[in-house]
């Protein structure tokens, strides 16, 4: 298991334990699982990388028999849930997403890409912007809930460029971070709520 900073420097319930809230962006995506204009050759890179900023985030349960999960098997989840069909949108977007045996809550990595790769998208489109989400098992209706908020954020080209625009990985963080509409702890470009 890992400690977590919390991104907004709240002192609440909610800071001391990151996934309390797990349906909010702000609890779930932490900044050191951002990365901008990354430069990966293939979805099955991309996924690998995701996999590399998220496994020292994931809570497991207590009593689950490995303290905790390592790299290999987040790609791996993730990989079988894309064989399973793409978790492409279109408009250069996908939101890769996996259910994890023995984990707690919900974590999320962000990237952009400095040159998009094959998602096997509806449009047929290579894929640049990137939100993933890890799902413990029990987390179904928070799991629905980001999907939709990331959905409805992805919806809009000004905010996919705005994203897109942002060549550092705090940069993209916040931007994101302020285009969550249930957040009400949006972060400023100075670090202040």
């Amino acid at each position: 298991m890992s400690a977590h900073s919390n991104p907004s420097g709240d002192n609440d319930s909610a800071a001391a334990k990151p996934n309390a809230n797990a349906h909010r962006l702000a609890d779930v995506l932490l900044s050191q699982c951002t990365q901008a204009q990354a430069k990966l050759g293939s979805r099955k890179a991309t996924l690998d990388r995701v996999a590399d900023l998220l496994t020292d985030e994931i809570d497991v349960e207590p009593d689950d028999q490995e303290d905790e999960l390592t790299s290999r098997a987040v790609f791996d989840a993730l990989l079988a849930r894309e064989r399973l069909g793409s978790t492409a949108l279109g408009e250069g977007v996908a939101i890769p997403h996996c259910r994890l045996a023995g984990m707690t809550g919900i974590r999320a990595a962000l990237i952009t890409l400095a040159e998009g790769v094959d998602f096997d998208a509806p449009d047929g489109g290579p894929v640049d912007l990137l939100c993933c989400l890890i799902v413990g098992e029990e987390e179904q209706d928070r799991h629905l809930k980001l999907l939709s908020q990331l959905a409805q954020i992805f919806s809009d080209a000004g905010k996919r460029r705005a994203l897109r625009a942002e060549k550092t990985a705090d940069g993209l963080y916040r931007q994101l971070l302020a285009f969550a509409p249930d957040s009400d702890r949006s972060v400023s470009q100075d670090g202040a709520k």
